[in-house]
């Protein structure tokens, strides 16, 4: 409950497609499987990422099935598509109870630094500032090494706010988080600018 009685309300849903200047967000379809695994199952992609490698087809059928799953209320994952494939995902989801969301990508590697990570990331946060009136902020992390992340949330407007020392171990190796933040006043100045 607010201060002033008033109960806040959720966010709306997020929009099943976005499109920006060279992409489509959509929903992933059982139709991507072979475009998932064409991307996923590459050692280098996969170092930051809690996915298994090697990457096989019941795996891409597996994540797809989860996406199509998922409850809207709890926010919403898309596949970028470029050039009529699926070449990777990004999602946002949402903590109602404290008015913030947190952004995740990935993009196949042979597009990478390309810019069309911070160029889908730019619309999702547009989205879910739009679809919630009270969104305070949209957070993001990367692990330490995973320079390229780093830079889509510098890119995005985003401010560093913590590097937590071997917070995560994965795949039999500790790693640091870095956590980034875009506070809604901090969005609107950059959109209105």
């Amino acid at each position: 409950m607010e201060k002033s009685g008033k109960i806040a309300e959720g966010p709306q849903p997020l929009p099943a497609c976005l499109r920006t200047e060279r992409l489509v967000l959509r929903p992933f379809a059982f139709g991507d499987t072979e475009d998932v695994v064409a991307y996923a199952n590459d050692a280098e992609w996969s170092t930051f990422l809690p996915v298994p490698f090697p990457y096989g087809r019941g795996d891409a059928e597996t994540f797809i099935a989860q996406r199509v799953l998922e409850e809207p209320q709890k926010g919403r994952t898309w596949t970028l598509e470029y050039e009529e494939r699926a070449v990777g995902g990004i999602n946002v989801s949402w903590d109602v109870s404290n008015r913030s969301a947190e952004l995740g990508w990935s993009v196949a590697r042979r597009l990478w630094g390309q810019g069309l990570t911070t160029e889908a990331a730019r619309a999702v946060s547009r989205a879910a500032f739009a679809a919630w009136e009270e969104l305070n902020r949209i957070e993001a992390m990367a692990f330490g090494g995973n320079g390229a992340s780093l830079r889509v949330m510098e890119k995005l407007g985003m401010q560093r706010e913590g590097h937590l020392r071997q917070k995560r171990l994965l795949k039999g190796e500790f790693h640091d988080e870095v956590w980034y933040s875009l506070l809604r006043h901090e969005w609107e100045k950059r959109e209105d600018g």
